[in-house]
This record gives structure tokens, sequence and C-alpha cells, in this order.
């Protein structure tokens, strides 16, 4: 649908009340708000963050002999607990030893248990969860997983524990939810070794085999290149052949480097998810990860590093199983003569041979890669960083889930206050030490110092923006407007599209290295929080800007437009929007709310009346599926607050979508105008017919040449049968 030329029935009445709005618009014209400062309709907070009232860190620590036993008979004196090197007051200490599995007690009695003697009392209420997460598995890694969590599992009804069972391909499969059901687990694990999963050894495969074909056309070339310098000479052929391996070299290099990037965003997703739903549970949480190797590439390890921090806070202890067993040759060597054998390559070959698409920093790539595919690499962190450790190199990973076991059974519980209360978003090292000489301590590495109390997982780009919120007084850099939108769509009644926008001229652009290009790097976040400051949805995205260095002062006068559908339940929110800039260690706040009303998907339902900033037709290749804002060919792009210029805009577009009730009455629309709250004119809205999908898209315009500069309101209600609903929205007009 297009954009209707007028509104006759309006245009009348806003004739006849030009003259008693100018006075209105005139008195209701609040005075401009200096440059920066929140957009229209946004509350500010006001009120000063107590940057004491911070979340106390909880620290679970698994002791063992020399012997590998667990130590259980320490006291909090034993334990020494230090931050960035800074000792720090141990507050509460909970030391937690539960039952041999054989002999535990029924679960209802398996709260009270009676500790070594000697040990402290033991709170042992919190339930023991496992997730068990299979990731793209051969035949013979499955064979072993499959061998070791049935047996884990046990034969009974009721397992020991409660057990979650994940997959892993290019999404989270969920095999079987957390669950003691001993069948129902059974089952999923027999489901998850079962299925049939992507994987990327055919193109690594590919790539290798490309290698070496370029490898062996080169050296044919290099030497008909030393025969040429004693009289002989050089096949064209050699020559094309060499140039074109080298091509087809690159092309499955190039894929094998995508589709690590796919696999590794895909497996650290799925961790993610599990990690931070399992921070709900008190107390220890242990995930058992069977891979063959975790290869985190330069795009993913930011990612990867979220997942560490997310399973830290979530007290989550990762235990990775190389379920490739017990490997016929050191995946260390392995790696060590593929690096070797990349950087010869590079270092014997002909500079003037080589084509000109293949960069002199190839070999350093390709050495990046094969460090981090390693899989010792990549699973060891992981374990490591999160308090766990790797079951490698056995064909029996049995033993491993014994030891897993009595991790969960036997470790003490350790909070503090930290000493240095500004949660600054950096990472800070934790080191705990125990006064007793013989003892192994393992537990989590430190977190990252963002008071993420109210729930959701927190990305490693998101650290820095969210301790943005807690400064004082509230960081305000540079101009930034949010737009929080009302679509509630069939099957997605709770869609709240949001909009950020900030013009790039607040932004940090700095010469890269190569003083040819610019760079910038920056961070829009928008979370909702309910009444008890839990968050319920929170969207981000890091920006990194760059182009050619004569085109920077463009580049300054540009705007960054950040778009997310987040899925709400209905309530009224609290909406925190920061952009930080990572270059300059800035950022701008702004603080709002928001209501999503309750409504029934069955009856007639209202968007979010949108004015419309401009529009743009959108090639029917690359038209948005499923977003609201598309309108016929149009791509449309809502007024963020920002005032209109009579001199430069005629009429005023604006747009909204009814969702009518299947086979009710016509839907009716009123257009109403409003200045100081007071009604200037009122006219019937003609719509058009509900598309195929149930929806009346409804884009039209009024005329706003008549209207003195001020601030007014628009209002549009429409009714089904004694059914209605109205939205509004405000704008400002401007000479």
């Amino acid at each position: 649908m297009t954009f209707m030329n007028a509104f006759r029935p309006l245009v009348l009445m806003l004739a006849a009340a030009a003259s008693s709005a100018s006075l209105a618009a005139h008195q209701a014209t609040p005075p401009r708000p200096p440059a920066g400062a929140p957009a229209a309709g946004q509350a500010v907070r006001t009120k000063d963050v107590d940057s004491t009232a911070v979340t106390a860190i909880v620290v679970d620590v698994v002791v063992r002999d020399r012997d590998g036993k667990p130590v259980t008979d320490l006291k909090a004196s034993d334990f020494e607990l230090y931050e960035e090197k800074v000792l720090q007051d141990v507050g509460s200490f909970t030391p937690v030893n539960r039952p041999e599995p054989a002999a535990a007690a029924p679960a209802a009695a398996a709260a009270s248990v009676t500790p070594p003697p000697g040990a402290p009392t033991a709170t042992t209420q919190a339930p023991q969860v496992i997730a068990l997460l299979f990731d793209r598995l051969t035949p013979d890694a499955k064979s072993l997983a499959y061998k070791a969590a049935l047996n884990y599992i046990g034969q009974g009804s009721t397992a020991n524990n409660v057990v979650g069972v994940f997959g892993i391909d290019l999404s989270l499969i969920f095999y079987q939810p957390f669950t003691r059901d001993g069948d129902a687990l059974r089952k999923a694990v027999e489901d998850a070794v079962g299925r049939a999963t992507s994987g990327s050894q055919s193109g690594r495969s590919a790539a290798v085999k490309a290698a070496q074909a370029a490898d062996a056309a080169q050296a044919t070339l290099q030497a008909q290149e030393a025969a040429a310098g004693q009289g002989g000479g050089v096949d064209a052929a050699a020559a094309a052949n060499a140039v074109f391996s080298n091509m087809t070299s690159r092309i499955a290099q190039q894929f094998t480097s995508l589709e690590s990037d796919e696999e590794g965003y895909s497996t650290a997703n799925a961790l993610l998810a599990i990690v931070s739903s399992m921070k709900a549970i008190p107390g220890r949480k242990t995930m058992v990860f069977f891979s063959e190797g975790l290869s985190i590439t330069t795009n993913v390890q930011s990612r990867f590093t979220s997942v560490i921090a997310a399973a830290n806070r979530a007290n989550v202890s990762i235990y990775p199983m190389d379920a490739a067993g017990l490997r016929t040759e050191s995946t260390l060597a392995a790696t060590r003569e593929g690096v070797q054998g990349a950087s010869s390559r590079r270092m014997n070959a002909n500079p003037t041979s080589l084509p000109n698409d293949r960069p002199m920093t190839e070999a350093l790539e390709t050495n990046e890669a094969l460090l981090h595919a390693d899989p010792h690499s990549g699973l060891g962190q992981l374990a490591d960083q999160t308090g766990g450790f790797l079951i490698a190199n056995s064909n029996d990973l049995r033993d491993g889930f014994g030891k897993i076991e009595t991790d969960m059974r036997h470790y003490y519980v350790l909070t503090y206050v930290p000493k240095n209360t500004n949660f600054d978003g950096k990472f800070r090292e934790i080191d705990v030490r125990v006064k007793r000489s013989g003892v192994r301590v393992r537990g989590r590495k430190g977190y990252f110092a963002v008071n993420t109390a109210a729930g959701a997982s927190v990305l490693d780009h998101e650290t820095k923006a969210l301790a943005a919120l807690a400064r004082t007084p509230v960081p305000n850099a540079f101009p930034v407007r949010a737009l929080p939108l009302t679509f509630p769509e069939p099957g997605r009644s709770g869609l709240t599209p949001v909009l950020v926008s900030l013009p790039t001229s607040g932004i940090t652009f700095l010469p890269a290295d190569d003083k040819k290009t610019y760079t910038s790097d920056f961070v829009v976040l928008v979370q909702f929080k309910d009444d008890q400051g839990q968050v319920l949805e929170k969207v981000s995205q890091r920006y990194r800007l760059n182009g050619p260095i004569e085109r920077l002062a463009d580049a300054k006068l540009g705007e960054v437009l950040f778009y997310r559908e987040p899925m709400l339940i209905p309530g009224t929110f609290t909406t925190e929007t920061v952009v930080y800039d990572m270059l300059a260690d800035k950022a701008s706040v702004r603080f709002g709310t928001y209501e999503l009303p309750s409504v029934d998907p069955k009856a007639l339902r209202l968007s979010s009346l949108v004015v419309v900033r401009r529009s743009e037709r959108v090639p029917t290749a690359e038209r948005p599926e499923k977003n609201p804002l598309f309108v016929g060919d149009q791509l449309l792009y809502p007024s963020m607050g920002e005032p209109f210029s009579k001199a430069a805009f005629k009429e005023l577009p604006f747009y909204f979508v009814a969702y009518p009730a299947p086979g009710g009455a016509p839907v009716q629309a009123t257009l109403q105008l409003a200045a100081n709250g007071q009604k200037l004119a009122e006219a019937p809205l003609e719509l058009p017919a509900a598309g195929a999908d149930g929806r009346v898209a409804e884009v039209s315009r009024i005329p706003i040449e008549a209207l003195a500069p001020g601030t007014y309101e628009l209002r549009v209600t429409v009714r089904q049968g004694p059914v209605s609903a109205t939205r509004g929205v405000t704008f400002r007009l401007v000479p």
C-alpha cells in the first residue's frame, strides 16, 4: 500500500481549527531541550544510583588431596579469597557434603545429611542438577558418549540427580528437559546419539586436499623456474595450473572458515542458553559437554568468553569429555605439524609466482586457526575457567563421571562483597587459597564486574555498556533516542519492536593502524525490566564501522539505526537504553517506561500509532520477512521524536495496523488531532480491506501547513462492534 495523497475530511476541519490551534500550540510548546538531552516522552532517572548496593559474589570451590580424594573437614578460617590480588572478607561459608548415590536416602529425606566426623554442618537442600550436552559427534565418539551417559543415568526408574539432555547441530536440540525419570532420560540419550548431525569434516577434508594440490602445482612451477635459470623453459600450462589450484585452495579455505564460524556460534549459543537458564537453581550446577574438540575462531572468541562469564555467574561448572577417546596421535603434535606445514609453504613460495589474491598474512591466519582447532585447547579452557576439568585420552569415560559426581557431592560455597564497589564491567580475577599443604583447589577464575542480580545472560561486549547504567551521574555523552513499539501480530501478540537512533557525530572515529582507513567501536543495548527489577528481555549489537580515511568526514554525518524484535509478556516495564563508545570510554543512557497491554488474540487489536519519518522502496529479493514496518514494497522508518520542519514537510505521514476479529463486523476508525489537551479536529478514516494475513495496514497523511509550531498529539481509535482500541503519538512542529 502506498501513501494516500490527501485526507479531505480532516483537511477542512484543520483549516477551521488553525486559528485556535495557533495560540494553544504556542502555549503548549515546551522549551527545547539542550543538545543530547533525552528524546521527548522518555523518563530520565533522577535519583542517584547507590553504588554500594552491590550483590555478593558466590564462589564454589572443590578441594582435593594429593590422591584426588575430596577434603571435607575445612572451616571458614582455612580459606583466603582474593579479588585482583586484594584479600576479601568472606561472608557466608557453607560446606556441602552429600552421601554416596548408592546409599542416598529418598528424595524427601535427602535434605538432612550427616557430614564426616569433624566436618562443619553441610547444607544440602538444593537439588543436584546436571545437563548433558552432545556436540556433533562421529559414530565412534557417539558410541563412547552413549555408554558413559547410560552408565551415569543407571537402569533404575529414577535417576540419582535431576538431568537434562540436549544436543547441538545448527541450533539447540531439546532431547529431554530436566527430570529424574530414568526411562525418559535413557530414551533421550538414545535419540541424541542416533540423530544424524551436520558437520564440517567434509569441508575441512576438501580444504586439505585443495591445499595439497596447490602445493604440488606450486612445486612443479618452482622446479620449472629453476630449470629456466639453467637454460630451460617454463610451461604456460604449469603456471596456469598453479594459479587455478591456488584459487581453488582459497575457495576451500574460505568456506571452511565460514563453516567453522557458523559451528562455533551455534555451539557457543547452545552453551550460553543452558548455563544461563541454570542460574535460577541455587547451589553448584554441572554440565557435561560431549565433544571431539572446540574450534574457537577469532570471530567466535568474544561469544566463547561470554559463555565462560555466564557459567561463572550461574555457578555452573563445565566438564568437557573428549568423546574421540584415546587418540592414536597427540593432538598437540598434529597441530604443531599443521602449523609448521602452513608456515613452510609460505616461506618456501616464490613471491613472484603467487597469485595476488593471497595475502601475506595467510600463514598467520592458518596458524591461528590450527592452534584454536586443537580440541584440548578450547575444551581445556572451557573446563579450567569454570571450575571443571577435561576428561580426555580415554576410551572409558565412566571414570570421568565418577570424578564429576564426587565434585557434585563435596564442595564449599563462599560469598563475599567486593571491596571494589565500582562495577565497571571489567574482568576481575578470583584466587581462592587454602591454609593447608598438599591440597588442590578448583573454582571459578573470576567474573565481569556487572551488577547482574536481575537475570539475563550477559555477552562479552555488553559488560561495560551495562556498567554505564550504574554510573553517577547518569552518562549523557551524545544524543540517543529510543522507541519501543507494539505490534500484536497473529501468533506473536507480544511482539515489541524497539528502535534506537544515534548520530555518528557523537561516536569516536580513529585512524586504523594502516593510516589508510578509519575505525569505530561501540555497543547499543536495550533491556526491559519488570517491577521487581528482573531483566525480561535484553537485545544488543556491537558496531565496528570502518572505511577509507578520506571518507571520515562523511562518516561523522551519518546515523545508526538499531532495530530488534523482542517478545514480551503483557505488563509495565522499565526500559534501559545504553550506547557505549569503546574507543573513548563514554556512554549515553536513557530510561523510560513502556506498557504492553494484554490482548485477546481472537478479538480486535491495534498496533502502535507511528509517525513516519521516511520510507524506502525495497527490492523484492531483499524484503524483510514478517517485519511489521514493511508495507507493500516500502519499509517505513518511524519518527524517533525528532521535530518536523514545516518548511520541509507539508504533510505528516502516519501508520498503524488493526487486527480485526475473524468473521466479525467491519472495522471502523476515527482520527483525532489534539494540542495542550484540547481536541482540535476529528474525522473518520476509511480503512482498506484486511489482507490475506488478516491485517489492516493503514498508511496515510495529514496536512500540517495550517498548524502553528508546537507539540501535538495524533490519536486513532478503531472499533469492531462493541470492542474498541485507541493509540496515540505526539509530534512537534518547528518553522
